[in-house]
């Protein structure tokens, strides 16, 4: 009877173990790319920089040259205020105050 019982202790082990070492096989390899290292570490920084608003604590208007959608945070006497640069490659700024009122 303990023969038994150690084998099948035994099989249950080696099944564990072999599941646990299939999981971690890579199924695919990595994706081709014929880009350069400076190009893959500029998409990099891109990537890493989506989504980020610079606050700023002068008006962009009239002294900020920004790109056509760029948005900065405007913070001056007290008050908030969400800039976007109107038109591309001008000082062109037009923004609204922030307010925490629904």
């Amino acid at each position: 009877m303990n023969k038994y019982i150690k084998l099948i202790v035994i099989l249950f082990v080696l099944f564990i173990g072999f599941k646990t070492v299939q999981a971690k096989v890579i199924s695919t390899s990595a994706p081709y790319t014929n880009q350069t290292v400076e190009e893959l570490n500029y998409n990099r920084e891109l990537y890493d920089n989506e989504g980020i608003i610079e606050f700023v604590t002068t008006n962009p208007d009239g002294s900020r040259t920004g790109r056509k959608g760029e948005t900065v945070i405007l913070y001056t006497g007290g008050k908030y205020y969400l800039e976007t640069c109107v038109t591309g490659s001008t000082t062109y700024w037009r923004g609204i105050e922030l307010t925490d009122t629904p």
